[in-house]
Order: C-alpha cells, then sequence, then structure tokens
C-alpha cells in the first residue's frame, strides 16, 4: 500500500509540473508599453540597467520561449521606467538578458 500511494504522490506531483510547463506569461499593464528593439535603434536613448530573465523549458519549443522571456523582459523593464528592450545575444537554457532603456522622454 505505501509504494501505491509514493507512486500517486509522484504521478500528481510530475503532473503539476507538466501543466505549469505549458502556463503562459502575462503581460503587465506597463509591459504593454515597452518595445523590443534592436540595439542600433537605441544610440538615442537613455540606458537605465539591464534585466534578466528565465523560464522553465520543459516540453517547449524555441518561438515560445523566446516570447515568454521578451514578456518577462518588458514587464521588468516598465518595473524600472524604462520603454525600450534589447535582447543581449540569444536565449540560453531558457534564459536572457536584455539592456533596458528609456527612449521617451517625460
Amino acid at each position: 500500500m505505501p509504494n501505491k500511494r509514493i507512486a500517486l504522490c509522484t504521478l500528481v506531483a510530475t503532473a503539476a509540473v507538466m501543466l505549469s510547463a505549458c502556463a503562459t506569461v502575462d503581460l503587465s499593464p506597463g509591459g504593454k508599453d515597452v518595445k523590443v528593439l534592436e540595439r542600433a535603434r537605441t544610440q538615442h536613448c537613455k540606458h537605465l540597467g539591464q534585466t534578466h530573465v528565465s523560464v522553465a523549458k520543459l516540453m517547449r519549443g524555441e518561438k515560445p520561449i523566446e516570447n515568454d522571456l521578451q514578456i518577462l523582459a518588458r514587464n521588468s523593464a516598465a518595473e524600472m521606467n524604462g520603454d525600450t528592450v534589447t535582447p543581449k545575444g540569444s536565449p540560453k537554457n531558457g534564459e536572457q538578458t536584455f539592456d533596458v532603456y528609456q527612449c521617451i522622454m517625460p
């Protein structure tokens, strides 16, 4: 009986992890105003810093991971009062760093 209980708990835990890997990342209200641009288009912007974001990459393709990383970077930039992010390199192992800029001066 204890082995069945352990097997059931393991199955439930595995299912929870699998379902969480399919969860989408939501764009915050502030993140909706943040653009993702190429670095060359930010030469007249104020650099505010960097943000490093990561997502679970279980059973997911590259495009959904890249999309979620950009959403997280946009959300983070909004919290830093930025309006633009540029990726620093390509995503690797579900992680990516972005530069954060303020391009529209108040």
